[in-house]
């Protein structure tokens, strides 16, 4: 298989992986910010500003609370828009890393 079609089979799967994890969190494109954290805390991640913080975003594990698995801390300073790409963020980095479906 030359590189081009194994590079398309991966963007085919990916978005594909994509469309599964917005349609099981209820995500649609674009995304509100109330939407986003609404689908956080669907998947047990609690968002709670933070106005002490001195970066945009900090993951929490909460492996004791039995409502959250992950708190995402965020910056009041940052403004909608720019928070909304943290919150992805930060969600995708809790379902790429974080989550361990194996313990």
């Amino acid at each position: 298989m030359n590189e081009y079609v194994r590079y398309m089979n991966m963007r085919y799967e990916m978005a594909e992986c994509a469309e599964v994890t917005r349609q099981v969190l209820g995500l649609t494109v674009p995304v509100s910010l109330e939407t986003l954290m609404e689908a956080m805390k669907k998947a047990g991640i609690q968002c709670v500003p933070d106005e002490s913080l001195d970066t945009d975003t900090r993951i929490v594990e909460l492996p004791e609370n039995p409502e959250y698995a992950f708190q995402v801390l965020y910056s009041i300073k940052i403004n909608d828009r720019s928070l909304i790409f943290c919150l992805a963020s930060a969600l995708g980095e809790i379902l790429l890393h974080r989550f361990n479906f194996a313990e």
